[in-house]
């Protein structure tokens, strides 16, 4: 395990804390239909401080939002039972 603080560098700083490193908690992906028929994908990615744990989501083209407990709890917390070690695929 002395890949885990090699990795921990290239971690994407916090935006809340700036010392903690973001870690990777889960992604989703969907596609839109426009009402002429075109189509269009986008995706999220879940990320959570450790330090401060803030939890946030940050959009295709680098949008950065608050993840609420709703949707936190809908789209990580199942993920991260399933694998405990899902920080290292950042």
């Amino acid at each position: 395990m002395l890949y885990k603080p090699i990795i921990r560098g290239f971690r994407q700083a916090c935006p809340k804390c700036a010392e903690g490193r973001l870690q990777w908690r889960n992604w989703k992906h969907w596609q839109n239909v426009s009402p002429d028929g075109r189509r269009s994908c986008d995706h999220v990615i879940y990320y959570e401080c450790d330090r401060c744990h803030c939890r946030l989501k940050i959009f295709r083209g680098g949008l950065i939002r608050d993840a609420d407990e709703r949707e936190w709890a809908q789209h990580c917390e199942s993920a991260r039972t399933r694998n405990p070690e899902n920080e290292l695929f950042l």
